[in-house]
């Protein structure tokens, strides 16, 4: 079964986080542009879903983890601070979030991802090779 469940700019689940509608911040390191702080939602349309670890389904937890496309260029994983609330700067850069072992599919179950990007980069830009990624997940009817 194709996995629903996909990142999302809006917690409506319309505009959908892809390589044409990434995930983007404009910053440098000067700190003359700051941290910048955006609210994602992952989730899916359809409904009476659910998605769970291909692990231990209903066990392991759903895990989101920020992926870099290329390493060795562009904006290094430590930009990023993921939390399911409200960032206080206190949350680890780089660092995986930790979800339930069910997501409920519908746009009422979105999950909100509270996002902080802090540039490392000394060149204004909006770089685009981070993006975020879950671990393998099954999905099945409720």
């Amino acid at each position: 079964m194709t996995i629903s469940f996909k990142f999302y700019h809006d917690a409506a689940l319309t505009q959908e986080i892809t390589s044409g509608n990434p995930l983007t911040a404009t910053q440098e390191t000067s700190g003359a542009l700051g941290a910048v702080d955006k609210t994602i939602y992952l989730g899916s349309t359809v409904t009476g879903n659910k998605a769970q670890a291909t692990s231990n389904p209903g066990v392991d937890p759903v895990v989101v983890s920020i992926a870099d496309a290329d390493a060795g260029t562009g904006a290094p994983a430590t930009e990023f601070k993921l939390s399911l609330s409200p960032i206080t700067g206190a949350e680890t850069a780089g660092a995986a979030l930790t979800l339930s072992a069910t997501l409920l599919s519908g746009v009422a179950n979105a999950i909100p991802i509270y996002t902080r990007r802090v540039s490392a980069l000394a060149v204004a830009g909006s770089y685009t090779d981070l993006t975020l990624q879950t671990n393998s997940l099954n999905e099945i009817p409720v």
